[in-house]
């Protein structure tokens, strides 16, 4: 049996999923170069590590208190 991996590259609708934004604003993120894509032929992939990446750098621009 071979055990279930997770994808290396996640599509827009999984990127936006699972930073709980609408797919528009991903591809906007993308077009705005505040989050990197990969494109392959036509379709265009975002590495799960870019996301996190994202997250961190927001969280320096952030004003929160933990």
């Amino acid at each position: 049996m071979i055990p279930e991996s997770k994808p290396l590259l996640l599509t827009v609708n999984e990127a936006a999923k699972a930073l709980c934004i609408s797919a528009r604003t991903m591809w906007q993120l993308s077009k705005d170069g505040k989050i990197r894509s990969i494109r392959i032929n036509r379709l265009v992939r975002y590495d799960p590590q870019d996301l996190v990446a994202y997250i961190e750098q927001q969280k320096k621009f952030s004003n929160y208190q933990i």
